[in-house]
């Protein structure tokens, strides 16, 4: 009977210090596994590249993009500009800095300090909405078009207009419509017959292979998966941008660059310049 007493004490002791190391472990900081199902409000928000087209390339299927809001509202300045971070992907600093100087330039432009009418008494009110498309992120490119809507309250009427970012991936360069395209007459000739055979009688009418040359300086030129856009300006009363895609098939002879789009054949860098291509993957 003693000895039955003494090994039921021993094991109450043995017992007793786990159950209280147990007990602190669950008041003390969160496991890992409470940190993963933190909300997802707190965690960046990634979104599936943003392209309905198969893709070609690796680097760019697999690349994730973020949303980013830049919000300012001061001094009679209410600023609100949406742009995407592009996340594990090839060159994707160079491309990040070029979309966000892009998104902010108006911003930019038009400042932060106040601003007042010429009696000196009323503030200026300066509002900024800009807010973007991702046209392309296919083969070796990404596209990218901003919407600016602009207002103030000493102008007569509001104003919307666009700015693209094409980026080649290969090269890790942003390219200006004047690398996409030849600036040869027939092109403005092939943009209007898109307008002819798509727009409104009133915006074709607006936009004659003259105007569309004349105004090439205004015109965002993009990339998409089917072909070249153009936003191209009109008047105010017709709300200031008209957008047309003219297919590759179409654009091939105005191309100065590979578009690369499904079908074609892949891009191939001179012999020369196959030691020092940069190929995205």
């Amino acid at each position: 009977m003693k000895r039955l007493v003494v090994a039921c004490a021993a094991a109450l002791l043995f017992l007793l210090p786990t159950g209280c190391a147990e007990r602190g472990g669950q008041s003390a900081a969160p496991s890992s596994s409470e940190e993963a199902l933190a909300p997802e409000s707190s965690q960046p928000e990634l979104s599936a590249p943003e392209s309905s087209e198969p893709e070609s390339s690796d680097q760019v299927s697999t690349a994730a993009v973020r949303r980013e809001l830049y919000q300012f509202q001061n001094n009679g300045k209410n600023y609100t500009v949406a742009y995407p971070v592009f996340l594990g992907m090839k060159h994707s600093e160079a491309l990040n800095a070029a979309v966000k100087e892009a998104a902010l330039r108006d911003v930019e432009e038009n400042g932060y300090a106040e601003e007042r009418d010429a009696s000196g008494k009323q503030v200026i009110q300066v509002t900024i909405r800009t807010d973007y498309e991702l046209t392309r992120q296919s083969g070796d490119f990404v596209s990218v078009l901003f919407t600016i809507s602009f207002g103030r309250s000493d102008a007569a009427h509001p104003g919307k207009h666009t700015r693209a970012v094409n980026f080649d991936l290969r090269s890790g360069k942003v390219l200006a419509a004047s690398d996409l395209l030849k600036d040869e007459e027939d092109l403005y000739e092939v943009i209007w017959e898109a307008v002819r055979d798509n727009a409104p009688a009133e915006i074709a009418n607006a936009l004659p292979s003259e105007i569309i040359a004349q105004n090439k300086a205004e015109t965002s030129v993009y990339m998409t998966p089917d072909g070249i856009g153009f936003s191209l300006p009109v008047p105010y009363a017709l709300g200031d941008v008209y957008q047309i895609v003219v297919p590759y098939f179409e654009m091939k002879p105005y191309l100065k660059v590979e578009a690369n789009p499904e079908g074609y054949a892949p891009y191939q860098p001179p012999e020369d310049d196959l030691e020092n291509a940069v190929v995205s993957h």
